[in-house]
C-alpha cells in the first residue's frame, strides 16, 4: 500500500489486511487517543495476538506516536502524535460516523461512533428508477430520448428530444445534462421532472461541444466587507480563505447552482452582513466568462448542425 513504503523495508511481506489494521490503529490514535487489542479483535475479527503483533509493528514504525499505560491497558496517543499512514479528514471523519455501514457498503472505522452525530435530513427528491435507467443506457450507448417533461415555466408538460450526456447534483436535486432538440442547446434537467421516456433514436453528439459542461470558471467568495475585522476572520478562517478570498472552481454549467446555494445573488452585499457573512467577489469577470462560454456554444452548435 501506498502509506508503507516510506516506513517499511520490505512493502510485500505486508499483507493488505494488515495494512488496513495499521491503518486503523493510527485512526483510533489520532481520533480517539487511544486503543486496546480488543479494538482491533472485534473490529477484523482476529485473535488476541494478531492484535498485538499489529500494534508492535505500528510502534516498530511511529515509536514517538505512542504511550502505553499498564494499569488502564490501553495505547495512548503521545502529545507530538503525527499520522505516517492516513491523512486526517474532518469532514469524512463526521461523514462516516453518520452514515451507517450498510449505506457504506463497508465497514468505516468508525461506523461504531465515540460522540453523538446527526444530519439535518431533506426531503427526499423521487426519482423514478426506470428513467434513470433509460438516461444512463442512453448516455453510454449515444441515444437521444423523446421524454415528457414539465418544468416549472410551463403550465402544462411537454414532449421533446435530449440526448444526454452527463449527471449532475446540486446539492439538493438531480439533473442530466442534455442537448435539448427543441430549443438546439444544451440545457439541465431535473430527474424528478421527468414524467416518462417514450421513445428513443441513435444520436452521435459531440459532448465536446457543451463548453459550460467541460469549462471551470473560479468564483471568488469573501468575507461581507461590513464584518468586523473579528468576524471577517472567523469568516475567512471557517471557509478556508487566504488573504481574505477563496477560489471555488466550478463548472460553469453548474454556476447558477452554487450561487444560488450560497446566496450570492445580485445584491449580496447590500445584505445585512451578520446573515450574508460572504460575497461574490469577482461578479463582472464571472458573468463575462459565462456568456462568452454560451455565445461560443451556440455558435459552434450552429455550425455543427448546417
Amino acid at each position: 500500500m501506498r502509506y508503507l513504503s516510506k516506513y517499511s523495508g520490505n512493502q510485500g511481506n505486508i499483507r493488505w489486511g494488515a495494512e488496513q489494521r495499521l491503518e486503523f490503529i493510527e485512526f483510533k490514535l489520532y481520533w480517539e487517543g487511544k486503543l486496546n487489542r480488543g479494538d482491533l479483535r472485534d473490529f477484523f475479527g482476529i485473535s488476541n495476538p494478531q492484535a498485538s503483533s499489529d500494534i508492535s509493528k505500528y510502534i516498530e514504525m511511529a515509536p514517538l506516536n505512542v504511550d502505553y499505560d499498564k494499569s488502564a491497558k490501553f495505547y495512548f496517543a503521545t502529545p507530538n502524535f503525527k499520522p505516517i499512514l492516513i491523512t486526517p479528514d474532518a469532514e469524512k471523519y463526521l461523514l462516516q460516523s453518520y452514515w451507517p455501514s450498510e449505506i457504506n457498503q463497508r465497514k468505516d472505522f468508525n461506523e461504531r461512533g465515540v460522540v453523538a452525530i446527526d444530519i439535518l435530513k431533506l426531503p427526499d427528491r423521487r426519482i423514478e428508477s426506470e428513467v434513470l435507467r433509460q438516461i444512463i443506457k442512453s448516455i453510454k450507448y449515444k441515444k437521444a430520448l423523446q421524454i415528457k417533461y414539465q418544468s416549472m415555466s410551463r403550465s402544462e408538460s411537454t414532449l421533446r428530444w435530449i440526448t444526454p450526456h452527463a449527471l449532475a447534483c446540486d446539492g439538493f436535486r438531480w439533473h442530466v445534462r442534455s442537448f435539448c432538440h427543441n430549443d438546439i442547446k444544451f440545457k439541465d434537467f431535473l430527474l424528478g421532472r421527468i414524467i416518462s421516456i417514450l421513445d428513443e433514436k441513435y444520436h452521435e453528439l459531440d459532448v465536446s461541444l457543451d463548453k459550460g459542461w467541460y469549462k471551470f470558471i473560479p468564483i471568488k467568495i469573501g468575507p461581507h466587507p461590513d464584518l468586523t475585522e473579528g468576524q471577517k476572520e472567523i469568516i475567512e478562517r471557517d471557509y478556508g480563505m487566504k488573504d481574505h478570498i477563496a477560489i471555488i472552481q466550478v463548472r460553469a454549467a453548474l454556476y447558477f447552482y452554487l450561487i444560488r446555494i450560497l446566496r450570492l445573488e445580485e445584491g449580496d452585499m447590500e445584505r445585512p452582513p451578520n446573515s450574508q457573512q460572504i460575497v461574490l467577489l469577482n461578479r463582472l469577470e464571472v458573468r463575462e466568462a459565462i456568456d462568452s462560454l454560451n455565445q461560443d456554444t451556440q455558435s459552434r452548435l450552429i455550425g455543427h448542425m448546417k
